[in-house]
């Protein structure tokens, strides 16, 4: 990427690429998968509401040139369901949606969007990075938010670059009720769903607590 020189081109030339790379998955791709997958997708769809969880407020997501939605998804498969508070059980089966590209033309989104697969993830981490000096970590991040949501990890280690939130699921076996964990940059939100009439819904939303 552009840093150190700050090229104002680099970045966005950068980011445009890696939308024409990696397209979201077509209806005959999503109609061919199969029923977890499905599921995962259909949930996303409903709980992927970047203005409801930002504690900037709508403003703070609309700000950026480019979204970035997580590459995969995971979840869980549990018939005990939580109803307050969000520890993830143990021993249960587990699984990941990986390659994960959902249509974001559906969700309230503006930007354009781009899918972060590993070999984008790995490159992203690498180019803030690396350097133990706390004033030149922030000013990398400043260089990077015209362009995409990021900040950095507790202890400046590492760095949250997916577009708010990062989902986690939990299903119960029937796959008509679910428990949504939502992270925004340090802040966690929980969303109860259930599928009625072949729909899922978004039944309550609430804070979980901040890291």
């Amino acid at each position: 990427m552009a840093y150190p020189q700050r090229s104002p081109r680099a970045p966005d030339k950068y980011f445009q690429t890696w939308h024409e790379s990696i397209a979201p998955i077509s209806d005959q791709g999503l109609s061919g998968a199969g029923e977890m997958e499905r599921t995962i997708y259909a949930i996303d769809e409903q709980a992927f509401a970047p203005f409801e969880y930002s504690p900037g407020g709508p403003d703070s997501m609309m700000n950026y040139r480019y979204t970035v939605i997580q590459g995969s998804i995971r979840y869980g498969i549990s018939d005990s369901i939580p109803t307050s508070g969000f520890d993830w059980p143990r021993n249960i089966p587990e699984g990941e949606v990986g390659h994960f590209r959902p249509r974001v033309s559906r969700m309230r989104m503006s930007g354009i969007t781009v899918y972060l697969m590993p070999e984008r993830e790995a490159e992203l981490n690498e180019f803030p990075d690396h350097d133990d000096a706390p004033f030149a970590h922030r000013e990398r991040e400043e260089f990077l938010k015209p362009y995409m949501f990021v900040t950095h990890h507790h202890w400046m280690k590492g760095w949250h670059v997916v577009t708010p939130p990062a989902i986690g699921i939990l299903l119960n076996r029937a796959l008509n009720s679910a428990t949504i964990s939502l992270r925004v940059g340090y802040y966690f939100w929980m969303a109860r769903l259930a599928r009625r009439d072949g729909k899922w819904i978004v039944l309550t939303v609430k804070s979980a607590g901040v890291e």
